[in-house]
């Protein structure tokens, strides 16, 4: 079974413009345990016309029309300048792939005008077996990517973190380190089987 792993970077919240997208598609292997990678996307796009820069988002990304020009220029492929032009070349992507991660799904599935079958959130996944702190009492908070990267022991560089790339590879890290780990390997097997989808839960504040 194909399994897609994915991030975006955008120009702030649901509605603005995808920046970067990233997804690598694994292919698991039940007889043998094994993840092997089957594919990539990996591209960058302008705002849409007529939006206006979000500094915010951009102090947190890099990524500004000199950043996302200069790695346009790096690839061999000739894509869109945005990211709704070239939706059409991401669903060719995924193909008949009916497994989807990513670190805060229901914000990264936001940006795709296409439905997605199974969902696992790695951030969701977690809240419970991190447990850190919330915002109110008796309660635990989304943990980060990088949070949970510590958790499950997986190195990680500070200064590439943000890169819908990069996340994508330590979110793959901490997928498989999940597979392992007794808190958490049922959850991601019946995700995998098809009989647990993580777009269904709802964590908002949950219970110590």
């Amino acid at each position: 079974m194909d399994i897609i792993f994915f991030d975006t970077e955008t120009n702030g919240f649901q509605g603005s413009s995808v920046l970067s997208i990233s997804a690598i598609k694994v292919n698991y292997d039940e007889k043998t345990n094994k993840f092997s990678k089957k594919g990539e996307f990996n591209r960058f796009y302008f705002r849409n016309e007529g939006e206006e820069v979000n500094e915010g988002a951009v102090k947190v990304n890099g990524l500004t029309d000199d950043v996302i020009a200069q790695e346009r220029r790096k690839s061999s492929l000739n894509y869109p300048e945005t990211f709704k032009e070239d939706m059409t070349n991401f669903y060719n992507f995924c193909g008949d792939t009916e497994h989807f991660v990513a670190h805060n799904i229901k914000f990264d599935r936001s940006f795709i005008d296409f439905p997605l079958k199974n969902q696992f959130d790695t951030m969701l996944a977690n809240v419970n077996v991190l447990k850190l702190p919330g915002k109110y009492e008796d309660s635990y908070k989304w943990p980060k990517l990088s949070e949970c990267a510590e958790h499950y022991k997986v190195p990680v560089k500070e200064n590439e973190l943000h890169g819908s790339y990069y996340d994508v590879l330590v979110m793959f890290r901490v997928f498989y380190q999940m597979t392992k780990h007794p808190e958490t390997k049922d959850k991601v097997f019946q995700f995998m089987k098809g009989k647990e989808n993580m777009n269904k839960q709802v964590n908002l504040a949950v219970k110590r």
